[in-house]
């Protein structure tokens, strides 16, 4: 067997994985990265600007294929969260999004009009390693005004009310008010 070797950018750091017959080896401290790659084929230095609809939120079409392979296989928590909650506007009427790039990272769900992620966490989420991760790509999406929940997958398969009310009452909290019906379209037909 010929050794392997790969090579990942995660978080401004490169990972450094050789593979050989006989032996494993892992290098994080490869080297740092300085600059973050952002959207639309712009760098972003340290402090980057906040999402908006100027730099489309900071979508990231480079991960739009394997969004859309996610969308495909989303786990039965996920499922339950978009259809009784998050899917067709049900959620006071805002719109949400599923398996969002932005950044670096594909969020479950994201509302544009809040800046608001909410993330469905499985078991793999309960690592150290996870966790780490989670709150390094976290800090990353509130740095450009995101706000994100995370919710224990138990807890969307059995109390699908009490995230209701968690993200009601932040609404609240936040001062945002309920989105207004849609109103007819310009070529739509106006009953007066």
């Amino acid at each position: 067997m010929n050794s392997a070797k790969l090579i990942l950018d995660y978080n401004s750091k490169y990972l450094n994985l050789e593979i050989s017959p006989n032996r494993l080896n892992i290098n994080t401290n490869l080297r740092h990265v300085p600059l973050w790659r952002g959207l639309g084929g712009g760098i972003f230095k340290n402090k980057m600007e906040k999402a908006a609809p100027e730099n489309n939120y900071h979508y990231n079409k480079e991960l739009n294929s394997l969004a859309t392979q996610l969308k495909k296989q989303m786990t039965k928590s996920e499922a339950c969260m978009w259809k009784y909650l998050l899917q067709s506007k049900q959620f006071f009427n805002y719109s949400f999004r599923r398996q969002r790039p932005i950044l670096n990272y594909i969020v479950d769900f994201c509302c544009l009009d809040l800046l608001l992620i909410i993330e469905v966490d499985g078991i793999t989420h309960e690592h150290d390693y996870a966790i780490k991760k989670d709150l390094i790509r976290d800090t990353k999406l509130k740095e450009i005004g995101f706000t994100v929940f995370r919710f224990d997958s138990g807890m969307v398969l059995k109390n699908m009310v009490e995230i209701d009310i968690i993200l009601t009452q932040w609404m609240i909290e936040n001062e945002y008010y309920f989105c207004p019906p849609p109103t007819p379209s310009k070529g739509g037909q106006n009953p007066n």
